[in-house]
């Protein structure tokens, strides 16, 4: 579904399990920011951030928790805690605040974890599959792939949104997407940093493939609408099959009796002209559908 509303991006409070996320990630990577400078400059030797960051390194040493600890490290570098720093962790967490609330509203707080740290893990676990390969042992540091996924399936519900950054520039969702991941991509190519393209683009995909099948929303673009119309049907398709093999364990409540395959393929199709409307019909679901429909008159 596609609205169209003029807004101010981040007015509303937000539920508490987005102040906790946004809390702990503050917290945790101002702290550690300050640590690891301590670790560095009075011990020399590692800190925080190579326990608990995502590296091909660490994974070899058994820090098996780094493709999800990674997310909640933004972390300045060697510069320390400065104003360029928290200004870029402010809008990171705004984003979250805002992207995160829509989402959370839409779909709930489990589906909403799910994806947020799905899409941190499969992008770390993605991440260090290709470090192997190339040999490469960047570290990579903070809820970047989060973000971009939550902007992705943000802009997926609602691609025509106009609202106001900051209260001053208006901008619909699907060009600020499109804004954002086209400086991702090609600075990361101009920068020849495979590492942080895959990195970041991994939580995208994972996100976009989650709100396609999962939440049955299409991109913000016409041209991809082909695709996602087979991933829909795809994956009713196989819901019905999944369904269609456990059908001795459903019972029709009016009758008592077990249900058939044929009377679950019905239930099927009627639940998905609801949901999606008779055109989604497949040409050979509504020959079925009119063939059983017949016989049962």
């Amino acid at each position: 579904m596609n609205n169209t509303s003029n807004t101010q991006w981040g007015t509303e409070k937000p539920p508490k399990v987005i102040y906790y996320l946004v809390l702990t990630t503050l917290i945790v990577s101002i702290g550690v920011t300050l640590f690891e400078n301590i670790f560095r400059q009075f011990f020399s030797i590692s800190g925080p951030e190579q326990w608990f960051g995502l590296s091909l390194e660490g994974i070899k040493h058994l820090f098996l928790w780094q493709p999800l600890t990674y997310v909640f490290l933004d972390s300045s570098g060697t510069e320390g805690i400065s104003a360029f720093y928290l200004i870029g962790l402010a809008f990171n967490m705004y984003v979250v605040w805002v992207a995160g609330t829509h989402i959370l509203d839409r779909f709930g707080t489990k589906s909403f974890l799910t994806l947020y740290f799905g899409s941190a893990v499969f992008a770390g676990l993605v991440t260090v599959g290709v470090m192997a390969l190339t040999g490469n042992s960047t570290l990579l540091l903070g809820p970047a792939p989060t973000i971009l996924g939550l902007l992705t399936i943000w802009a997926m519900r609602q691609p025509d949104l106009q609202f106001f950054l900051f209260f001053v520039i208006p901008i619909q969702a699907k060009w600020l997407l499109t804004w954002i991941l086209g400086y991702t991509l090609f600075s990361n190519l101009f920068d020849r940093n495979l590492i942080v393209l895959v990195f970041d683009f991994a939580g995208v995909l994972f996100c976009y493939f989650y709100g396609v099948i999962g939440y049955k929303l299409n991109g913000p673009f016409e041209f991809t609408r082909e695709f996602e119309d087979k991933l829909h049907n795809f994956s009713f398709e196989f819901r019905v099959k999944k369904k269609s093999g456990r059908s001795e364990k459903i019972i029709d409540m009016k009758t008592g009796e077990y249900m058939s395959n044929d009377d679950l393929f019905i239930d099927a199709m009627l639940s998905k002209i609801s949901e999606q409307g008779e055109d989604s019909l497949t040409p050979e679901e509504r020959r079925k559908l009119d063939k059983l429909s017949k016989r049962r008159k």
